[in-house]
């Protein structure tokens, strides 16, 4: 390659460059104006907070299946154990 097609060819690269920065730029003012921006350059995890909000008022299954498995381990223990004692006591009464 010559010297003048190399100086073209730099010449190009370097304002395909600037144009590239000022395309991140743009974006970046962009984002940082949008609904999604909250004070802080973060992404926020929450956008739609007023969805998460309202679903914190709502029981989860998680919960429920955590109060079933709760309320199993402790309730079947104390009705078997009633049960027994009143068969047992039947059985005494009896003979």
């Amino acid at each position: 390659m010559s010297g003048r097609s190399m100086n073209i060819v730099d010449a190009n690269l370097s304002v395909l460059k600037e144009r590239i920065e000022g395309v991140k730029m743009k974006e970046r003012l962009e984002r940082c104006r949008s609904k999604e921006y909250y004070g802080w350059y973060y992404q926020t995890g929450y956008v739609d907070y007023k969805h998460k909000r309202d679903k914190k008022h709502v029981i989860s299954p998680e919960l429920l299946n955590l109060v079933g498995l709760i309320g199993g381990s402790i309730g079947f223990p104390i009705v078997f154990g009633s049960l027994l004692l009143c068969i047992v006591s039947l059985a005494v009464h009896n003979t």
